[in-house]
């Protein structure tokens, strides 16, 4: 009796188990909805792939990828990295339903979340979207301004931003125009949902183009906000609203993750120049600092550079702040020292840090010599979403720690 009808019948059920095998694990982009308080969606995309588990977060350029993974009957528990947050989705054949979850407010905060196939993206108005790109001066119902910068890709048929302010960036904003002209950026990196709506109101001459609408956050926050253009518009330098209070070399011994006290003046930290990072574990501005701070330390540690992370967090309970610190620490792969200093609230921290004044914002940095003199700071952090912005400073500081170093 021959084989050939057997091997035949193998090869073909190989072939049918590995197509759906491919099938099942093929990546399904998703559409988003994340629901405020009042009903009002913020439009978000995702990717989520089976086999194995993961989940993609979309922002612009940015891709966060979710693998800490669970699924208890129907519901998937995802783990948001760096961040103490999660997902709770409840898989239907359609349409997926669930709850964003925020561990570190009490009680725990929650957003609803809705996510199906995505589908078809709008038409853009390619004439409008060329238009609005560029730099706006935009300016909150409470006084706060900052600059709106708006990218337009024709080939992506895809708007992009960020909005640059005095105490960090907005990170990857994305979005389109509706039909309607209605200008939609929002974006979700486990801890902030935003949302940027506006009415494109054009005028003629080109320049008093002008954007009107609201801004949401989160489940209950929202404001309104104005955007016009005005080249000579400028935020303040970021090196001059903390001011050191001392010329002296500066002294303070915090608690490590272990639960041990560190000092500036501990060996390690000797003749070493210092970058002093104040920052908190649930600060998506600290986030993306760290990883630039961790490249820096990479490459100028053999040179005598040490960084040195106070970690200003949530609760002012140890316990709990350590999760969320070790959390951070091994989701970035910080090679360089954090500490906890207590809690985020400005008053309280300002108290922990006598030889400064001014605290407006994390992250903070101060840049110390191999005296521990302060002789440099920077006020917020204006990241990779904001383009020449954040080139510009990573220059800077190359230069700044270079020459101290020498």
């Amino acid at each position: 009796m021959t084989l050939k009808p057997y091997i035949a019948l193998i090869i073909l059920f190989y072939s049918l188990t590995n197509a759906v095998v491919k099938s099942q694990s093929a990546p399904v982009e998703l559409s988003v909805s994340l629901f405020t308080d009042s009903g009002k969606i913020i439009p978000l995309r995702w990717q989520w792939q089976a086999h194995p588990p993961e989940l993609i977060l979309y922002n612009a350029e940015e891709r966060i990828s979710c693998t800490s993974i669970q699924k208890k009957d129907d519901t998937l528990y995802i783990e948001i990295p760096v961040f103490q947050t999660e997902l709770r989705l409840f898989q239907g054949d359609s349409l997926w339903k669930g709850y964003w979850r925020n561990l570190y407010r009490m009680p725990v905060q929650h957003m609803r979340v809705e996510a199906r196939l995505k589908t078809k993206n709008f038409n853009a108005d390619t004439a409008l979207a060329n238009q609005i790109q560029g730099d706006w001066e935009l300016q909150f119902d409470d006084s706060t301004r900052g600059i709106a910068r708006i990218f337009w890709n024709c080939k992506t048929q895809q708007l992009t931003g960020t909005l640059l302010t005095e105490t960090g960036d907005y990170r990857y904003l994305q979005g389109h125009i509706t039909p309607s002209k209605l200008l939609q950026l929002s974006a979700f990196d486990g801890l902030h949902a935003f949302l940027f709506e506006a009415f494109i109101n054009t005028c003629n001459p080109l320049s008093k183009t002008h954007l009107n609408g609201w801004f949401y956050s989160g489940p209950h926050f929202s404001q309104l906000w104005t955007a016009a253009r005005n080249p000579k518009f400028k935020l303040r330098n970021p090196e001059t609203l903390t001011k050191s209070k001392t010329s002296e070399p500066i002294h303070f011994t915090f608690t490590d993750l272990n639960g041990k006290p560190c000092s500036i003046d501990d060996e390690l930290f000797k003749n070493k120049v210092v970058i002093l990072q104040l920052m908190g574990s649930w600060c998506p501005n600290c986030m993306d600092e760290s990883r630039y701070f961790a490249d820096l330390y990479k490459r100028f540690a053999s040179s005598g550079l040490e960084i040195i992370a106070l970690a200003f967090e949530k609760s002012s309970n140890f316990e709990i702040a350590q999760k969320s610190l070790l959390k951070l620490r091994q989701d970035l792969r910080l090679p360089y020292t954090l500490l906890y200093a207590g809690s985020s609230q400005k008053t309280e921290a300002s108290k922990q840090l006598p030889f400064i004044s001014g605290l407006m914002a994390y992250p903070t940095t101060l840049f110390l010599n191999r005296n521990h003199q302060i002789v440099a700071t920077h006020t917020g952090f204006s990241g990779p979403a904001t383009g020449n912005s954040y080139l510009e400073y990573c220059k800077r500081t190359e230069l700044r720690i270079k020459s101290l170093l020498k």
